[in-house]
């Protein structure tokens, strides 16, 4: 029996129905998702096509010597960039620019034909995301971009970026440092003040259309890049081309490892010069190894230099009568199962010295006799005191403490050594701050290297003036300049006598142990720290030799660069001479190459110190 016409007709209509029916219902679900629940998702999205976030890069404050004069500056430079999705010829673009970017077309090419890369997605599956941006070249003189522009080439962009320009070239090179590639400081002086050099970045948000080009009148956030702030060094260009010319020199005809001098004011503790030998020749070309400053990093034994502190801790605590005969030296003495050795002992010793003596002819067994009467905490304390064990606080990235061993567990043989600087590691600038402290009447000085970080709209300026502390007298101060004056005068540091002017200071000779030979190594650290004029000193200088092939002693590799230096800071700093040069000193000038015989170094010492 077949159904009826109008139940057919029904049947139909109420399939209809419910087909439009449920097309709503699910045209409203989807509507909700859309609009309801992925709502922040999609709209997020949207932002992402329509709209583009843009970085503005602050101009990176300068470094300016302490005449205001331009060390290190930041100039408007640019960046080849491409993206390689609208990239039409990879092999014609590549060879195109090959030579203007001074890169291999196939590695050009190879940049340039990189369409995709693979990533790990947060449930760990790896999916492919297209390339739309890689660097080709950073920072590009106006000549290359402009070649790169005139290409017109596909994919091919230019990203204005600033570049850091050095006007005197390697000068002070390992402290001003050196930034990266994103304009941020990496070593130095650029690393340790980056957060006053580098400023505020700057943050455009706006529309753009489907060539994501900018849209007119549709920035939607801007806020404008600060400069950052210069800062003015305590650096003086004249004196440190003066050290590192003598240094560079000293260092060739020596054929030495490497040198340092570092010249600083003794009253206010800023440095006029920091040269360290070898130095890159470029800023930001030389290992990540030695991006640490060695005259801060480098803790070395200091040798005879290091007597200035046993001298100090005696006077203070009156361990020795003015004129008191403390030793008789007969060239070497016993210390349980060593011998301690003097430079001088294969001609019979020093013979009889009192305090100022052992310091004017360095020697070795004197001072650890005067060490004997001080107790072993209370001569740690002026160790300490005197600035060595801790850190300078130098404005440098990489400084080291130094070290010397507890005084509650020193050893007879340490007890005898220590006082001429064996058995302890310094920095240079740790000991040249001690010598200051003599200089500037027994106030030890901060040396720094910032005197005013200037101000900009990123921020207020302010001085930067450290103040130093008491270590030691007055009287003290002075009686220690008088024996180092000695030192120059009648003493072991004859070479670094300048006629017409009064200087003090000490020379040292120190021993390099290595692993393989110990303290038999062969390899010694020659230095002298001294200051002039020794009455009102004005400059304090220390010079160090590291690794002198033949001749090694400190009066005979370090001395005449003092003196180098020195004639050459004192004219430029208009320090006149006196109107007689000071007694003994013209006989010193005249004979400034000590010899090596006149030291009479014996190979059997234990480890010798000048």
């Amino acid at each position: 029996m077949s159904g009826s016409p109008l139940l057919s007709t029904c049947s139909n209509t109420r399939f209809w129905y419910r087909f439009v029916i449920t097309g709503f219902c699910l045209l409203a679900l989807q509507a909700f998702n859309l609009h309801i629940v992925r709502h922040p998702e999609l709209s997020a999205q949207s932002d992402r096509i329509i709209s583009r976030k843009w970085f503005l890069q602050a101009e990176r404050g300068a470094l300016r010597d302490r005449t205001g004069a331009l060390l290190a500056y930041s100039a408007p430079a640019g960046s080849v960039f491409a993206d390689p999705e609208l990239v039409t010829d990879a092999h014609g673009e590549a060879a195109a620019m090959g030579g203007r970017l001074k890169l291999p077309v196939h590695q050009l090419e190879r940049l340039l034909s990189k369409r995709t890369r693979y990533v790990r997605s947060s449930n760990n599956i790896i999916i492919s995301r297209p390339i739309r941006f890689v660097w080709l070249k950073r920072s590009l003189d106006e000549m290359a971009l402009e070649q790169v522009r005139k290409l017109q080439l596909p994919g091919i962009g230019i990203q204005p970026e600033p570049k850091r320009f050095f006007p005197h070239g390697s000068l002070a090179a390992h402290t001003l440092g050196f930034v990266n590639r994103d304009h941020h400081g990496a070593s130095g002086l650029e690393r340790s003040l980056d957060r006053f050099l580098s400023g505020t970045d700057g943050l455009i948000f706006a529309e753009v259309d489907a060539g994501k080009r900018l849209i007119p009148g549709r920035r939607l956030y801007e806020r404008r890049a600060v400069r950052g702030h210069d800062v003015i060094l305590t650096l003086d260009p004249a004196i440190q081309q003066a050290a590192e010319a003598v240094l560079a020199d000293a260092l060739r005809r020596r054929n030495a490892e490497r040198g340092c001098v570092i010249a600083a004011d003794p009253a206010s503790g800023e440095i006029l010069a920091l040269a360290t030998l070898p130095s890159p020749a470029h800023h930001a070309r030389y290992d990540a190894k030695d991006w640490t400053h060695p005259a801060v990093s480098y803790a070395y034994e200091p040798g005879s230099t290091f007597k200035l502190v046993t001298a100090c801790a005696a006077i203070e605590e009156k361990a020795v009568r003015p004129g008191e005969k403390v030793v008789r030296c007969t060239g070497s003495t016993a210390i349980g199962n060593h011998i301690v050795h003097c430079a001088v002992h294969g001609k019979g010793g020093h013979g009889s010295l009192d305090l100022e003596g052992i310091i004017i002819h360095s020697c070795n067994i004197g001072i650890g006799k005067v060490a004997e009467r001080i107790p072993s905490y209370r001569l740690g304390r002026y160790i300490n005191l005197l600035g060595f064990g801790t850190k300078t606080g130098i404005e440098l990235p990489g400084e080291a403490r130094g070290w010397f061993p507890n005084p509650s567990s020193w050893t007879r043989i340490e007890k005898a050594t220590i006082p001429f600087g064996q058995s302890v590691t310094v920095t240079p600038l740790q000991l040249l701050a001690a010598y200051c402290a003599v200089a500037n009447g027994g106030i030890l000085p901060r040396l720094h290297l910032v005197r005013r970080v200037v101000a900009s709209a990123d921020g207020p300026g302010k001085d930067i003036r450290p103040r130093g502390k008491r270590v030691m007298s007055a009287a003290t101060a002075a009686t220690l300049r008088k024996m180092l004056e000695g030192v120059v005068v009648r003493g072991t540091g004859k070479a670094a006598a300048i006629p017409g002017y009064r200087i003090a200071g000490k020379t040292g000779t120190a021993q390099k142990p290595t692993k393989e030979a110990g303290f038999k190594s062969g390899k010694y650290v020659g230095s002298f720290v001294g200051f002039l004029p020794a009455d009102k000193p004005r400059i304090a200088i220390l010079v160090s030799i590291d690794e002198p092939k033949g001749v090694h002693y400190g009066a005979v590799v370090a001395a005449p660069v003092f003196r180098a230096v020195a004639s050459r800071a004192a004219a430029h700093l208009g320090i006149a001479p006196v109107v007689q040069a000071q007694s003994g000193s013209s006989g010193a000038a005249k004979n400034q190459n000590v010899r090596a015989g006149s030291l009479h170094p014996n190979a059997a010492s234990r480890r010798k110190n000048t």
